[in-house]
């Protein structure tokens, strides 16, 4: 009777030391998925804190793209209420020493007199040209796009 008694005990402690390991490895998964969530909670609540941010157009030119950079002025000019309603913001960027960091972090070649680039609310480029871009093929880019498609529907629904 002993040696059963003794295989009863070493038995119990076999499965209460299985069922231990067990809850330790099942609690680790519940603090990793608590710590998942609330890093996912943070990041939700920065984003919704974040203000919007406009879509952006750059120009940059050199004095032999002036004429391009004054022709696309002309076209934005002409779609203020547009440019407004999309909210884009208009930057220039000459050929000039304090303008330089924005030629290398978008990686504009000088060598081109003129290039367009449009960044959208993500801060993504969307959209770049050597060309000068007609009102047209810019809102139509910009309407494509989900979050304009998002913010065109709140609008709608009586909101912003």
């Amino acid at each position: 009777m002993m040696a059963v008694q003794g295989y009863d005990q070493v038995a119990c402690f076999t499965i209460h030391k299985a069922v231990e390991d067990k809850k330790r490895r099942d609690s680790g998964r519940v603090f990793d998925n608590n710590v998942f969530m609330k890093i996912l909670l943070t990041i939700l609540i920065l984003i919704a804190a974040m203000p919007d941010q406009p879509r952006e157009v750059l120009l940059f030119y050199t004095k032999d793209g002036l004429e391009k950079q004054k022709a696309q002025a002309t076209i934005f000019d002409a779609h203020r209420q547009d440019i407004r309603e999309r909210d884009i913001k208009v930057t220039l960027v000459t050929d000039s020493e304090k303008d330089s960091p924005q030629w290398k972090k978008w990686d504009v070649d000088r060598a081109n007199s003129f290039t367009f680039i449009l960044v959208g609310r993500d801060g993504g480029e969307k959209l770049r040209s050597a060309e000068v871009v007609s009102a047209e093929k810019l809102f139509g880019l910009i309407d494509a796009m989900p979050m304009r498609k998002n913010e065109l529907k709140e609008k709608a629904r009586g909101g912003k």
